[in-house]
């Protein structure tokens, strides 16, 4: 990993003797990476952002130590004239199971890609032993909301014509997050059969940052501090970002909605966002569970220490339970 000369601070900082060795390690290596810049204008900024990153997380072989990846296998799959990442686990056979995972990455909905997802799909797609379809989607600068949303609910609808909605679960990660649960309440709008289960980790909900934690924790996280201004350049001044279209904390859930597994940590900055989740859930009357692991930052369960281990644990375990095998 290239690092900068002068040591940057505040990024992951003053860990708990109650962290492992891997997560210091790890914590170390954030304190040098380059501040990030200011957010992109154009459409062509942002594409070149994008492209960026894509190239880094694929080719820097120190970077690529830290990531908690797995053996699998990776094809393209094309549905809704878009192509996605299928990861499936050694020694599959479709046969015997036909279970599937359909994930949606993060990156603050102006960055990241479905192929960059094998540190978090390919640890549950082994621990499941079935495989993990990771969505591409329209990131906000390609084109405004909802058409996130519309390719998740074309590609949920693809696949549960083939298999029945117990079979299938939806995860994210951070804004991945905020967007399955976006998508998982237009379809129970839409009055369509919903996924068995729903995986949400360290979920964006909030895109305001109205979360006590967005202030008191991003000092002592590795989320970008320029996160929502990204959103506000995009969609623009006058818009409300606290609009459910956007924020889906601010939404009114039905008690329908999939069981829910919540993971986060106590030094990512979405903390509230995923308590304030939880209290929506409970109340709707929405079976949920919410892990927090000590010490972890936003986006944690894509590296590899101890702690990612128990929290794909946790998170196999929610969905062995909650999905129908064949």
């Amino acid at each position: 990993m290239t690092m900068n000369k002068t040591e940057r601070t505040g990024v992951w900082t003053s860990l708990p003797q109650t962290v492992s060795a891997e997560a210091k390690f790890i914590a170390e290596a954030f304190r040098h990476l380059p501040a990030p810049p200011p957010p992109p204008i154009t459409r062509d900024e942002w594409q070149v952002r994008n492209d960026s990153a894509t190239a880094l997380l694929r080719d820097n072989g120190a970077l690529q130590s830290f990531l908690n990846l797995r053996a699998a296998k990776r094809r393209a799959v094309v549905i809704d004239n878009a192509a996605h990442t299928l990861f499936e686990p050694d020694g599959y056979d479709a046969s015997r199971d036909n279970r599937i995972v359909l994930h949606i990455h993060g990156g603050g909905y102006v960055g990241g890609a479905a192929e960059n997802e094998a540190p978090i799909a390919t640890p549950v797609a082994a621990a499941l032993g079935c495989p993990v379809l990771s969505i591409s989607y329209p990131l906000w600068w390609e084109a405004p909301p909802p058409a996130d949303v519309e390719r998740i609910v074309a590609v949920y609808r693809e696949i549960a014509q083939h298999r029945p909605p117990s079979t299938i679960a939806l995860m994210g990660v951070s804004a991945g997050g905020g967007l399955a649960l976006r998508s998982a309440l237009r379809l129970a709008e839409l009055g369509d059969p919903l996924p068995a289960a729903m995986v949400l980790a360290t979920p964006w909900t909030d895109v305001s940052g109205a979360g006590d934690t967005f202030t008191t924790l991003m000092p002592y996280d590795v989320l970008e501090s320029t996160s929502v201004d990204a959103i506000r350049s995009i969609l623009g001044a006058r818009v409300d970002l606290r609009s459910p279209d956007y924020s889906p904390i601010y939404a009114r859930y039905p008690s329908h909605l999939p069981p829910t597994i919540i993971a986060t940590g106590t030094r990512d900055s979405l903390l509230s966002d995923c308590a304030r989740l939880q209290r929506k859930l409970t109340d709707a009357g929405v079976v949920n569970d919410l892990r927090v692991f000590e010490g972890m930052p936003h986006g944690f369960m894509g590296f590899r220490m101890p702690e990612t281990d128990a929290c794909i644990s946790d998170i196999s375990r929610f969905l062995e339970h909650h999905l129908r095998r064949r």
